[in-house]
């Protein structure tokens, strides 16, 4: 089921964490744009799914998918041929309750792309899809993850692989990588998935 993280890549992932960190209590705005997801993450969402344990209180996930249409529907998968890495990105809730699909944008990075699609007003995103609820500008309150789970810190579990990687400051901060960092980051996840 679960599988321990290389040795490599959680040593890198406890290096980038703040002593405070602490999804389940943070007020932070970092699943406003989530992370992304590996393969492994989303066959273990998808598991949870079949199982019953996606549970939001203010939106639905549609009953009986195939994998491939839980993919299509939750997710944008992109592949990154410089990293040789597929990332599936998990969609976000837009104005209308529906997932907000981002295609790719052949004059922008998918990263800028995505960031200046999820922040444009007319979308009204409210934060990642596997949040327990949607997000808003003005509500400070913290929305924990659903798929976050403190006992499996160490192991691939359901949780975007990128999404563990950020923890906040004490001030509750985005603590962003660097681009070096970035660069090590991938590195690590191309040799190991």
């Amino acid at each position: 089921m679960y599988s321990k993280q290389p040795d490599e890549l959680n040593a890198f992932i406890k290096a980038k964490q703040s002593d405070n960190y602490s999804c389940n209590t943070c007020q932070n705005s970092c699943c406003f744009e989530s992370g992304f997801a590996i393969k492994q993450n989303v066959d273990l969402i998808y598991e949870k799914y079949q199982n019953g344990g996606l549970i939001r209180t203010d939106y639905k996930f549609k009953p009986d998918l195939h994998y491939e249409d839980f993919v299509r529907i939750y997710f944008d998968v992109i592949h990154s041929p410089s990293i040789n890495l597929t990332l599936y990105f998990p969609r976000h809730i837009a104005y209308d309750d529906v997932a907000l699909i981002i295609s790719p944008n052949p004059d922008k990075p998918y990263w800028e792309h995505r960031h200046n699609i999820l922040r444009e007003p007319a979308n009204e995103c409210k934060g990642c899809i596997f949040l327990e609820s949607k997000l808003s500008q003005s509500d400070s309150r913290a929305k924990r993850c659903i798929l976050h789970n403190s006992e499996l810190e160490d192991y691939i579990y359901e949780k975007p692989i990128d999404c563990i990687l950020l923890s906040c400051d004490s001030q509750n901060r985005v603590i962003k990588p660097t681009a070096k960092e970035s660069e090590q980051y991938f590195e690590i996840l191309s040799r190991y998935f």
